[in-house]
């Protein structure tokens, strides 16, 4: 056996190959595919690949039979027979091992699940750490790998998560679980301003997008509003906050829509100080609608929350956008149209249902 070729980029045959010109290669393929290729060969390759050469075999037809690249055979054939020595390479892929790729998924679950703040460095950081050195291209592949994608994360208080909210949580979900939701009527408030504005926008690449409000975002304007399983009850806007006085008036105006829900309503409120007054509590009495409290911080048991985003999404998409309190107000009753014409607000409610099974269960809403 002559010796084998020993230049490490092997830019020339090994000794003893036969050479043949590109045009006669069966199987040419680029650098990348070439690799794909020579990750596939196995040991069982690899034995007749050496077995062919011994034969005089050229390096075409070592390729044919093997079905890769002249330069594949050039390159495996050099490092069988460097130093003079011919050996069989190890089966084993190159590359990290599949237990290292189960490891480092497991490690990135946990880090996720510790905490869901952390940015690419900080999981990067925290690897370093662990002792695992990944490039963040590498890094980036891992996560994709592990269905690990970057979101915006939701703030969530941690009182949220006391046992007497918890307890609270569970009774509430005990006293409406054989509730239908055709007896739910939601109600409550929410803000729009002038600065109020879409999120995202477009632009050229490496041009600002720019929104442009008044430097002054103006009074407030409140939206209270009532909402039932088949689509808004009631609603009303107004410029600044309401109040006991404010709500009482919204509900002696809407009397009859609400009762007209259905025979027996509930009313569901959250903890807001004028929801507690007396007079409302009276109201509610005199007409024989029963009133509810939520439990605190718990918005995932209100389905007027994910409401009130439709809402606001809608507005968002208004253009121009209003550019006055009094054009923001003007607006409401069209926003209002649009939510009962494009949702349903069954969705809502049944997404509800989910979290009132996990209160039920006490289980953790996040």
């Amino acid at each position: 056996m002559e010796d084998g070729y020993v230049d490490e980029h092997f830019e020339t045959p090994p000794l003893g190959v036969d050479v043949v010109d590109n045009e006669e290669d069966p199987a040419p393929q680029a650098p990348e595919v070439e690799k794909k290729r020579v990750a596939q060969l196995c040991k069982r390759d690899f034995e007749m690949m050496l077995r062919m050469h011994m034969q005089g075999k050229s390096a075409v037809e070592i390729a044919t039979s093997l079905n890769c690249s002249k330069w594949c055979v050039y390159k495996r054939l050099a490092e069988m027979l460097k130093d003079g020595r011919s050996f069989i390479p190890d089966e084993r892929k190159r590359g990290r091992k599949p237990k290292q790729y189960e490891e480092i998924s497991q490690k990135l679950q946990e880090i996720v699940q510790d905490d869901n703040s952390l940015d690419l460095n900080g999981i990067h950081q925290r690897l370093l750490a662990e002792g695992i050195e990944l490039t963040k291209p590498t890094l980036c592949r891992f996560l994709n790998r592990a269905d690990i994608t970057r979101k915006r994360p939701k703030r969530v208080t941690i009182d949220s998560t006391l046992p007497r909210i918890v307890e609270a949580r569970k009774n509430y979900a005990r006293a409406l679980v054989n509730v239908p939701n055709s007896r739910l009527i939601f109600l409550d408030e929410t803000g729009i301003n002038l600065h109020t504005s879409p999120y995202y926008g477009y632009s050229p690449r490496g041009v600002e997008a720019v929104i442009r409000r008044p430097a002054n975002r103006g009074r407030n304007v409140s939206v209270l509003m009532a909402i039932s399983a088949n689509g808004v009850v009631a609603h009303k806007a107004l410029r600044g906050s309401y109040n006991a006085v404010l709500f009482e008036e919204f509900l002696n105006e809407n009397v009859e829509r609400i009762k007209a829900v259905h025979e027996r309503p509930i009313a569901v409120m959250d903890n807001a100080r004028f929801h507690h007054s007396e007079n409302i509590k009276d109201f509610f009495e005199r007409n024989n609608i029963e009133c509810r409290y939520l439990p605190a911080y718990s918005p995932e048991l209100n389905p007027i929350e994910e409401c009130f985003s439709a809402l606001k999404a809608s507005y968002r998409r208004i253009t121009p956008p209003p550019a006055s309190t009094d054009g923001i107000i003007a607006q409401v009753p069209q926003l209002v149209e649009r939510l009962n014409a494009d949702l349903q607000l069954e969705g809502f409610y049944r997404h509800m249902r989910e979290f009132v099974d996990k209160a039920f269960n006490e289980l953790p809403f996040h």
